[in-house]
């Protein structure tokens, strides 16, 4: 993943990059915005949701 991202040659253009990579894994058919969406489907997340809201 790190090997996908470019070099940050400055502030104002690491700035670009973030956002950049963002819309990108917020696109909603990105496999990464897939997963957090449907990451309560999975039983252990649930049950650590739950003890985090005590």
């Amino acid at each position: 993943m790190v090997e996908a991202l470019p070099k940050v040659r400055s502030l104002s253009y690491s700035g670009l990059v973030a956002n950049r990579e963002y819309d990108r894994l917020y696109d909603p058919r990105h496999p990464v915005r897939n997963n957090l969406e449907t990451l309560d489907s999975v039983e252990v997340v649930r049950t650590i949701r739950e003890a985090l809201k005590r």
